[in-house]
């Protein structure tokens, strides 16, 4: 009986740390704002956002088993620098980094001037 609440209590605990580590999915709009939270429905509005939050979601807690994907919804992303990532940015095999488009989303980051 003992052995069994202590599994219990584990598990629990286990739960927690992994729910500490942060969210799994981080978004980025066009249309979004640097100050939202992340989120689908209150995105981030530049790569730049998601990547920090990324960081420090890695820092505070690490990255969750089965990783952490940031989603760019739909839009044009006119881009004046160059998107730095580094070493730190990167994940491991059991808990990758993805970014990526949602899907049937056409995104575009522009860098060119006419």
């Amino acid at each position: 009986m003992i052995q069994r609440r202590c599994i219990l209590v584990l598990l629990l605990l286990a739960g927690v740390v992994r729910a500490a580590a942060g969210p799994s999915e981080w978004y980025v709009s066009p249309r979004g704002s640097d100050e939202n939270p992340g989120s689908a429905e209150r995105p981030f509005a530049t790569p730049e956002r998601a990547r920090d939050a990324v960081r420090k979601q890695k820092a505070s807690g690490g990255i969750p088993d089965g990783g952490v994907t940031v989603w760019f919804q739909g839009g044009d992303y006119p881009r004046t620098s160059t998107l730095d990532l580094g070493p730190e940015d990167s994940g491991t095999a059991s808990a990758p980094i993805t970014w990526r488009a949602v899907e049937d989303a056409r995104v575009r980051w522009l860098g060119g001037v006419r």
